[in-house]
């Protein structure tokens, strides 16, 4: 019998050798006998092991950009994870490129060194061989086992971080944030039929487990998960993400081509043929205590299940700016989207709720059809002040970006949104529960139709101070639940309800059942 166990780790990006492990010359710490690279973070292949740097992704950003102010330091986070009474085994490269890379990092210097796309350790254990690989996917490493007894002699030591099972997962806590390492799927080769296992942990330690008993060849294969990059030379941040029902994923930011006037080939965000939106809209550049002050286009874009393949990739904006919120597909794979807009030309469609933009900044909800190239449906939502935000005058508004908060979901015959507004002729519906802005933010909750022709429901909600709207959900005869933050002391709560007066502090939490 042969069992292979294989695993993702640490899913931070695709390597910058293009899935390269590339053999120690002298460019790095002599016990490393190959090396490969993600974003700002290393991972040393030594006899023994392997050993990672984490950096602190933010921290090395804003040290980057504040090139004349003083240093700033920036977090790291080394660890290593050693195999327990294994042997030290020389790793080989193998699947060699053609490529040869040459180091100049002061005292640390190499020429020709050559990348791997396969790094083997052969007889780590009795009848135990592993494989690291880089993928699209992510970090690999596999274990070939020739038995169940000889899986159980594997035993590792995660050196360096607090680990934790989460559900069927390996919880790993570093310095600079949590990462979570999947179980690998273990099925009988030619068959689906998956196979019971589990990690065990004990302390610092960690080994794999069969719950159950197989015989013939076993297979444990990668779970798939990938982390990538859009691609665009323009600077871009990821706000929301969803997938459809045959797995792809879709990603939604916003990218600021007016950063790069110049670039290699003149390109920008790499958007895909006949697309709903093929060119950068336009943007305006604001102080920085102003909301969606810098000129951005909302950017979208489809993946397939793996990752490795761009479907579709979009524009969506005016000659302002925008900024995306939320995603969701429908069970044909169209994408709706919400998010808000200073554009007073935002693509809106025939027919649509609000086609006109009403001042300041408008909530905007679009629909896209699956294969990217229609506009099924797009409006504007809002009054003559400020719509969509979390306001960052008031206390809700705590940290970076958090003024991209709510949701858009979808029932079988309406679609429903969850937002703010600071506007004090947002639009009500004649049966609304509150019908006037109470504070200086309230929360508002809307249901509208699928093709975002109609308004069939939309309320306000909150007190006399700062209230936001964060998730949504539709239960059983349309009931929606509704939940948010408050600063309001007098926020509307029920009888017998299980909190009904604020508790203080920065805030509290609210939750809302309306039909």
């Amino acid at each position: 019998m042969r069992l292979w166990v294989a695993g993702g780790l640490l899913l931070l990006g695709w390597a910058r050798h293009r899935g390269t492990f590339v053999e120690n010359k002298g460019q790095v710490y002599p016990e490393a006998r190959y090396e490969a690279v993600w974003r700002n973070h290393r991972i040393y292949l030594t006899p023994t092991g392997l050993a990672i740097l984490l950096v602190d992704d933010k921290g090395f950003h804003e040290a980057h950009w504040n090139r004349w102010g003083d240093p700033k330091p920036v977090k790291a986070h080394f660890f290593r994870i050693h195999w327990i009474q294994g042997r030290s085994i020389e790793p080989q490269g193998e699947s060699p490129e053609p490529t040869r890379y040459n180091f100049f990092q002061g005292t640390w210097r190499a020429t020709n060194a050559q990348g791997f796309h396969e790094v083997w350790y052969r007889g780590v254990y009795p009848g135990v061989d592993v494989r690291f690989r880089l993928t699209e996917e992510g970090l690999k490493w596999d274990w070939l086992v020739s038995s169940a007894e000889a899986l159980a002699a594997i035993r590792l030591w995660y050196e360096g971080v607090s680990i934790s099972a989460e559900g069927d997962s390996l919880r790993i806590e570093t310095g600079v944030g949590t990462f979570i390492e999947k179980l690998p799927r273990v099925y009988l080769q030619g068959s689906n039929q998956s196979l019971k296992a589990r990690y065990r942990i004990e302390g610092k330690y960690v080994s794999y487990e069969l719950l159950e008993k197989a015989e013939g060849k076993l297979v444990v294969d990668p779970v798939v998960v990938f982390s990538t990059f859009s691609g665009s030379y323009s600077d871009n941040w990821g706000f929301t993400a969803t997938y459809d029902l045959q797995g792809n994923a879709f990603g939604g930011g916003n990218v600021n081509d007016m950063v790069w006037n110049a670039n290699p080939g003149g390109m920008y965000f790499p958007v895909t043929p006949g697309v709903v939106q093929g060119t950068f809209g336009g943007g305006v550049n604001y102080s920085t205590n102003t909301p969606i002050f810098w000129g951005t286009d909302i950017a979208l874009w489809k993946a397939n299940p793996t990752g490795t393949t761009i479907l579709w990739a979009t524009y969506l904006g005016g000659s302002d700016n925008e900024q995306p919120h939320s995603l969701v597909t429908d069970a044909q794979g169209n994408l709706y989207l919400m998010g808000a807009s200073r554009s007073s030309n935002y693509p809106t469609s025939p027919n649509a709720y609000q086609p006109t933009y009403h001042g300041n900044i408008d909530i905007v909800i679009s629909c896209i059809s699956a294969n990217g190239d229609q506009l099924l449906g797009s409006t504007y939502l809002g009054g003559s002040g400020e719509d969509g935000l979390n306001s960052r005058l008031f206390p809700l508004y705590y940290f970076y970006a958090d003024d991209g908060r709510g949701e858009i979901i979808l029932g079988d015959t309406a679609c429903y949104v969850i937002s703010s507004t600071r506007s004090t002729d947002f639009p009500t519906t004649p049966n609304a529960y509150q019908k006037i802005l109470r504070g200086g933010m309230d929360a508002v909750i809307c249901k509208l139709s699928l093709d975002l022709r109609q308004l069939y429901a939309s309320t306000f909600l909150g007190g006399t101070n700062a209230d936001a709207g964060y998730s949504i959900r539709v239960g059983l005869g349309e009931i929606v639940y509704a939940a948010g933050g408050t600063n309001s002391t007098n926020f509307p709560t029920t009888a017998r309800s299980y909190q009904t007066t604020y508790q203080g502090g920065r805030a509290d939490g609210w939750i809302a059942l309306l039909d």
